[in-house]
């Protein structure tokens, strides 16, 4: 017994009637084909199986009998089409293999039929294109394409797939996410709508349940549209499957168990948390929730677009939306406060590539909290991942949420929780180089601390004062900055913050040229830094003892310094591919003062690609020395071998810059003899 499951209208019935074909030479007795979907009572199967084997009834024998009688030293396949609305019948699938030997069974079903002996086969959409960009020849290999152009054709005959309309009908099949009966009724309206005025309809809300009608009327009247094949699926779940899968709909892009256990359900109500793990998987077996391959250890859920539209029709038409809505954000805003001090941590990483799985319900809770007005949940949010959105290179989109948040709630928001939010969007402004706005959220965000009494709050709005005035080599204001930060952390005893304003100071102390204080300052912050398992800052610290060493000409000890941060920034993950890049950079120089200009212009070639990468342009006061570095690289090489090197630089892999990183510098070469016959070295 196989039985092939799968959503409605993802070809079930049309793989199960080819592999018929392909069977039927195998059987002596052949392939007969039942279909049971217009059946509505499962005792009535046994009759229909007999009615397609021409096996009367006689003798007052019931159905069962006969049919085992008929099948017993029969050599055939019974296909039994559309099974998913008559489970009940399932014993009499388990009491025909079992009394007759040579008979197979061959079942199509939204739902296994969890019967001894069944074997499973997930039937899953049309393969679309990986890239609508790619040229016209990729995408057209892709199935999902192909049947699209087939039914094009088949209501506008002169439709054909060129250069111009190929990305289109790409993007349309990958917004139907590859379903057969979706494309078909897609292209049906290709009579009278272009690809163009197709893919823009489709993108509307709920747009695929809209226009995606009229199917052939050969079909059955369940799938004459996709609303219709939707709602026959749905008819068939039980109350409490109706119930979970309606509130599913709240999940923008995909969920884990424990998100679906803590928005969906509640205790004490129609579906408790216990519940909702064995609901899941039943949602899961009758095809309407799909599992995610796995991209981490905890499983993740999602629908197709256009289950996923359904859904959230029926879920927008009940009286729920309200109370599941807001333990949606409610979840979220634990998750992202969870996250925010893991984003510095070890586990960095890690609670990185979650924001990052969760970054569509992310935004979701954003869109909500501003049009319903739930402006501090928004705030909390956004304030608690700003370094994810920095990270990731998202900078643009983070400090857009933020600006808006906090201009919609000037005149209401706790001033508290405003200080926080003024001090994340001056981060993000920060990253994207407006440095006045930075300026100004920063300041702002002080005096809201001040005003609230948040003594530990006005802490870290100086240090982001003072760290801002040293990027912009404004060193007197950035050491004032940092004093008066240091002081108010050691009064509040918040080692976090000590670790973090020490570091910076020692920044500043090297800016200035005083590198043995600079020294004294940034061992002290890192030994802090540590012990507050701070890796991203300690990271940092170690980049600054690199360049301390450097300008002291201690290059062995620089190298080593920069390469033990390559380290910590490894374990953080490609988001703080930033950290990387200084890394880089600093070899660089050391590989131009040791007169290896072709490494160097390598590394400062992948270090360009790693800042362009997370949106992290040099600062005004690391400019001029790295301007410096660049012109005289470029000076030794010449300006063609020099950008050769570069782009071959920046064609690296980041595994690849950090092995050319790792690699040291090869020895010195030779001095210039008297006849220069060494200058193609230098």
């Amino acid at each position: 017994m196989l039985t092939l499951v799968g959503p409605g209208g993802v070809g079930k019935t049309r793989l199960a009637v080819a592999a018929g074909a392909e069977l039927a030479p195998l059987y002596p007795d052949g392939v007969v084909f039942v279909d049971l979907g217009p059946l509505r009572d499962a005792r009535l199967v046994a009759a229909a199986i007999a009615r397609a084997l021409d096996v009367r009834e006689s003798g007052g024998r019931s159905a069962r009998e006969l049919l085992l009688d008929h099948l017993r030293d029969r050599q055939l396949v019974l296909l039994l089409d559309n099974f998913e609305h008559l489970h009940e019948a399932a014993p009499l699938l388990a009491e025909l293999l079992a009394g007759c030997p040579r008979l197979a069974l061959l079942v199509t079903s939204r739902a296994a039929l969890r019967l001894r002996g069944e074997q499973r086969f997930a039937v899953p959409p049309l393969a679309t294109p990986e890239d609508p960009s790619a040229p016209p020849a990729t995408i057209a290999a892709s199935p999902a394409v192909q049947l699209f152009v087939e039914r094009a054709r088949a209501v506008a005959p002169d439709f054909t797939l060129t250069e111009a309309n190929a990305a289109t009908v790409g993007r349309i099949c990958r917004r139907l996410d590859g379903l057969p009966l979706a494309i078909e009724l897609a292209a049906a309206r290709t009579g009278l709508l272009g690809p163009e005025a197709l893919l823009r309809r489709l993108e509307q809300r709920l747009g695929p349940l809209a226009l995606l009608t009229g199917g052939a009327p050969d079909l059955p009247e369940r799938q004459q549209t996709l609303r219709r094949t939707l709602a026959w699926s749905h008819d068939l779940l039980g109350p409490a499957e109706q119930v979970l899968f309606r509130r599913l709909a709240v999940f923008a892009g995909s969920w884990t168990l424990e998100a679906a256990e803590q928005v969906c359900a509640d205790a004490g109500t129609d579906l408790e948390p216990a519940a909702v793990l064995d609901l899941l998987g039943s949602l899961v077996d009758k095809s309407l929730v799909r599992r995610r391959p796995a991209a981490s250890a905890e499983a993740r859920f999602a629908m197709l677009e256009a289950i996923q539209a359904y859904d959230l029709e029926l879920f927008e038409r009940s009286q729920e939306v309200a109370a599941v809505r807001r333990r949606h954000a409610a979840y979220y805003v634990a998750l992202g406060e969870a996250a925010q001090p893991q984003l510095s941590g070890p586990d960095h990483a890690r609670w990185m590539a979650r924001l990052g799985r969760e970054h569509d319900n992310v935004r979701a809770v954003l869109r909500w909290a501003l049009e319903t007005g739930e402006l501090d949940a928004g705030l909390r949010l956004a304030s608690a991942i700003w370094r994810f959105w920095w990270l990731r290179g998202y900078l643009r989109e983070g400090y857009q949420w933020l600006a808006e948040l906090l201009e919609r709630s000037a005149a209401t928001g706790s001033l508290r929780l405003r200080a926080k939010a003024l001090n994340a969007a001056g981060g993000l402004a920060d990253g994207l180089g407006d440095y006045a706005r930075a300026r100004a959220l920063y300041e702002e965000s002080l005096a809201a601390a001040r005003a609230c009494g948040d003594a530990r709050r006005v802490g870290r709005a100086l240090h982001s004062l003072g760290y801002l005035a040293a990027e912009l080599a404004d060193t007197a204001r950035a050491a004032d900055w940092l004093e008066a930060c240091l002081e108010r952390a050691r009064a509040e005893h918040d080692d976090a913050l000590v670790g973090v304003a020490l570091a910076t100071a020692g920044q500043v102390a090297r800016q200035q040229g005083d590198l043995r204080r600079a020294a004294e300052l940034l061992d002290a912050g890192l030994g802090c830094l540590r012990r507050r398992r701070n890796s991203l800052w300690a990271g940092a610290a170690l980049v600054e003892q690199g360049h301390v060493a450097r300008q002291r000409g201690d290059w062995a000890t620089a190298a080593d310094r920069y390469r033990d941060a390559l380290d910590l920034f490894g374990a953080l993950g490609e988001g703080y591919s930033f950290g990387t890049a200084r890394c880089l950079e600093g070899l660089a120089a050391i590989a131009a003062a040791r007169g290896h200009a072709p490494r160097a212009a390598r590394l400062l070639g992948a270090a360009a690609a790693l800042r362009e990468a997370v949106a992290a342009p040099l600062t005004p006061a690391a400019r001029p020395a790295y301007d410096q570095l660049r012109a005289t690289t470029q000076t030794a090489l010449g300006a063609e071998r020099f950008g050769a090197a570069w782009h071959a630089g920046r064609a690296l892999s980041l595994a690849d810059a950090i092995a050319l990183a790792r690699a040291g510098d090869p020895e010195p070469p030779p001095a210039l003899g008297k006849d220069g016959d060494t200058r193609g070295n230098i």
